[in-house]
């Protein structure tokens, strides 16, 4: 996402600071992942060569919700 789109939606909001989690979860329903280990699949790439991969970690679909628990995978 654009700064400039932050900003934006933040105005629309009436918001004096565009903070990305203020913006992007209420407002665009984005979900956001932090603290993803991935040594296990650092490790899977440097043992086949091959580093290109999805990865999908879908939240549980709870309305009006925030903090669900994940299940990540890494698509190879």
């Amino acid at each position: 996402m654009s700064e400039d789109a932050l900003r934006k939606i933040a105005k629309a909001r009436d918001l004096r600071r565009p903070e990305l989690h203020v913006v992007a979860i209420p407002s665009m329903g984005l979900t956001l992942g932090e603290i993803f280990f991935l040594e296990e699949l650092a490790a899977d790439c440097a043992t086949d060569g091959r580093y290109a991969f999805l990865l999908v970690a879908p939240p549980l679909p709870v309305t009006r919700a925030v903090g669900t628990p994940i299940n990540p995978y890494a698509l190879k």
